[in-house]
């Protein structure tokens, strides 16, 4: 993901403290105009981040801080030439959801693409895949019906690796690359993200007990 500078990211930290109630305190030496991540920088990022619920606080320049300070942060996506059991259908339409899952489990999109050309079905079901390294592939274009939700395949389905009933902390660089790709997909569609076990018939614990689907959805 690229992101804005340091100096942009302060001026607008400090944009954003001003204008909060109470104001964020902006500390001496912050330097808007310097490019350099000093320890007021640092300290303004922990004033802003610790006042935000389900925002994790940071002292670094971080793609969520970026984005809660005003900045679009939109992750690079890995594309893949997938060949597919029979043609995609088309998605009548915006999708009324975003659908979060977790792979319970580890192993790359190419893998799951073939487990799921195993079972008869069209190829790997989710629209994107974010990998523990934060790493995002294109699954099933935006515009098909997915394969990854019961009933639901006019939503946009998203798969996270790791299996969050059992992994207690979603690494960094997955849980922000996931969080920029939620925030551009909200932001693109106007639509609230879902995960797996809240949409109805949907039996199931995905996407894990210790995923953090309040910070998705809150994004």
């Amino acid at each position: 993901m690229a992101l804005p500078t340091n100096q942009q990211v302060k001026r607008a930290m400090v944009d954003y403290a001003r204008r909060q109630r109470p104001p964020i305190k902006v500390g001496p030496g912050l330097n808007a105009g310097s490019n350099k991540w000093g320890p007021a920088a640092r300290t303004l990022a922990w004033r802003i981040t610790r006042r935000v619920k389900d925002v994790k606080t940071t002292t670094r320049k971080t793609p969520e801080l970026c984005r809660l300070v005003g900045f679009k942060v939109v992750p690079i996506i890995i594309e893949h030439d997938w060949k597919w059991n029979g043609s995609l259908g088309k998605r009548a339409g915006n999708p009324p959801f975003i659908v979060v899952h977790n792979q319970a489990g580890t192993g790359p999109p190419e893998a799951i693409h073939a487990y799921h050309k195993s079972l008869g079905w069209l190829g790997i079901a989710y629209h994107y895949v974010v990998r523990l390294d934060g790493s995002v592939h294109r699954g099933r274009p935006e515009w098909a019906m997915g394969g990854h939700t019961a009933h639901y395949g006019n939503t946009i389905g998203v798969m996270f690796e790791g299996n969050y009933d059992l992994r207690r902390t979603m690494p960094r660089p997955q849980r922000e690359a996931g969080l920029a790709l939620i925030a551009d997909l909200k932001r693109r569609y106007k639509v609230p993200v879902r995960g797996h076990r809240e949409m109805p018939l949907n039996y199931t614990s995905c996407p894990g007990k210790h995923f953090p689907l309040a910070a998705m959805k809150g994004v």
